[in-house]
């Protein structure tokens, strides 16, 4: 064992012969003893470790760095590694909080010498490379960073003992950079709950006084007798909007220059930046009026930002010969959009509704009150399961029966009616053309689209196509589809997870749908990349 170890450790009593049975230990194995990395499973470990939480983050670091160490094989070891990487970028502070523990930390280094060894190992020099990347991101960007210190510590170490560290890519360091994009409250709290259940769980099971003293702060702040976390979201999502400001200041300037290169990369980022901010207007908007401290400067503040945003974005879509539609937001309360609002929303509903509905929500949904859910990662996980809520709205009831304006009862009947934009009418029907081709959302970054395979009574197979309408690359692209639970849905591997600029057709994923009786088939999806999501219903018969 190596004589490289961080100070004032003991080791831990945690056992590293895991029950069979555990369904995250089943999936760590299975991704790690393959002969090479393989993304999918790695990501389903990820997903696995997001949806549970609790201890399933600590559980699967442990088990990782014992693969990477301790294993015979090194081909075990090195997609233990790649595993390792997946889940340090895509499962957040609970994983970062484990990754910066002494434990863990000791455990990592557990093979090298206490010298440099002339040549060494793939495992070493990928092990330095994270230790690396993991210092130049969170130990100097993430809102915790307080907590990161060991990882300090430990290149410290390193380096003091003659280990020299790679350089790190920037991409590398920038997706471990916290995510600066709009948020609303609502959005800001849960990360904020996620990150402090995480912290509590660890100081409660260091069991040191002051560590257990700290436990019970956060409890109470976690219970609810303190404001401090209803005031630091808010306080985030003010800040974010005067860095909206700005950059709409500094996209004002360049756009106001003698001469302007609209493939200038600061201002494409600008403008997409801008573009994917005004998704989220509407929805604080709505947050704002219905909290208790209302704050009509804010609703004005959003408004007025809204409205030079359209402006600046119209500007720049002519400069390059595009068209743009301007995007509205409103600041009435409308009962009835608040409730269509909420059925379109991947997200629950915090309104009562009533146990009547619209003979024409029926129609359009069918019986989606109860649905199943897949992706590309599982399929049919069940509504109920309490972990997963991305399509709990579909549970609640209709909307009353109140009065719907012309507009609605157009949207939800085969009638042709006039829209603002695709984005702010996802229930819209869409024909199906002679090719079989069915259009969805196009966002103005991504475009969905369907086509019809194969139809028989019982059966339909279909294919979900997303192509890129932008000029820069859109990673991290994830498809979700749902259907009733009358009918059951498989879900073929989606191709792709990256679209190159304007790249076309560029990611598929085949499903097929099935049922005793396939008259009406309804499709909720939703697309999810690096910086945003856009999602919608589809009627595919």
């Amino acid at each position: 064992m190596s004589n490289i170890i961080l100070g004032d450790y003991t080791s831990s009593n945690h056992s590293y012969k895991y029950a069979n049975g555990n369904p995250l230990i089943r999936k760590i194995n299975r991704a790690c003893r393959s002969l090479e990395p393989d993304l999918a499973l790695n990501l389903d470990v990820a997903d696995y470790i997001n949806e549970k939480q609790g201890s399933s983050a600590r559980d699967a670091v442990l088990m990782i760095v014992k693969l990477i160490t301790r294993s015979q094989q090194q081909h075990t070891a090195i997609n233990a590694l790649s595993l390792l990487d997946t889940i340090v970028k895509n499962c957040g502070y609970p994983v970062h909080l484990q990754i910066s523990r002494k434990e863990f930390l000791n455990e990592l280094v557990r093979n090298f010498s206490e010298r440099p060894p002339m040549r060494q190992s793939f495992v070493e020099r990928k092990i330095l490379l994270f230790i690396e990347e993991w210092y130049q991101s969170l130990c100097k960007f993430s809102d915790y960073k307080e907590d990161m210190q060991f990882i300090k510590d430990m290149r410290k170490l390193l380096k003091y003992k003659g280990y020299s560290f790679p350089k790190v890519k920037e991409d590398d360091i920038n997706v471990l950079k916290p995510n600066k994009h709009l948020k609303t409250q609502k959005e800001i709290l849960k990360e904020q709950e996620i990150a402090q259940a995480a912290k509590l769980e660890e100081l409660i099971r260091s069991g040191r006084p002051e560590d257990l003293k700290e436990a019970n702060k956060l409890m109470q702040i976690m219970a609810g007798f303190k404001e401090d976390n209803a005031i630091r979201a808010k306080n985030a999502m003010l800040e974010e909007i005067e860095n909206l400001k700005n950059k709409s200041n500094l996209f004002n300037e360049m756009l106001s220059a003698p001469t302007v290169d609209v493939s200038n990369d600061t201002i494409l980022d600008l403008f997409y930046s801008l573009k994917s901010s005004q998704l989220k207007f509407q929805h604080i908007i709505e947050e704002e009026q219905q909290s208790s401290d209302y704050d009509n400067e804010i609703i004005s503040e959003i408004l007025q930002l809204n409205d030079t945003i359209n402006g600046l974005l119209t500007k720049f879509s002519s400069m390059k010969g595009d068209s743009f539609e301007a995007k509205n937001i409103s600041s009435e309360q409308n009962n009835d959009v608040g409730d269509l609002l909420d059925l379109i929303d991947f997200t629950s509903s915090d309104k009562p509704k009533q146990e009547s509905k619209p003979a024409t929500m029926d129609d359009l949904l069918g019986d989606l009150s109860s649905l199943n859910i897949s992706n590309q990662q599982s399929s049919n996980i069940q509504l109920n399961n309490s972990n997963m809520d991305l399509l709990q709205s579909f549970s609640a009831p209709s909307p009353p029966p109140q009065k719907i304006n012309t507009a609605f009862d157009d949207l939800l009947t085969n009638t042709k009616t006039t829209m603002d934009s695709v984005d702010d009418n996802p229930f819209q029907e869409f024909n199906v053309s002679s090719s079989h081709i069915i259009q969805g959302i196009n966002d103005g970054l991504l475009s969905v689209s369907f086509e019809i395979l194969n139809k028989t009574p019982t059966q339909l197979k279909f294919k979900t196509i997303v192509s890129n309408e932008s000029a820069q690359v859109i990673d991290g692209i994830s498809i979700k589809l749902a259907v009733s639970k009358a009918n059951q849905l498989e879900l073929k591997p989606q191709n792709n997870d990256v679209l190159k600029s304007n790249e076309k057709n560029g990611i598929t994923q085949e499903a097929i749908v099935t049922g005793e009786n396939l008259n009406k088939v309804s499709v909720k999806y939703m697309v999810e990349y690096s910086f945003g999501q856009l999602s919608g219903v589809v009627k595919l018969i």
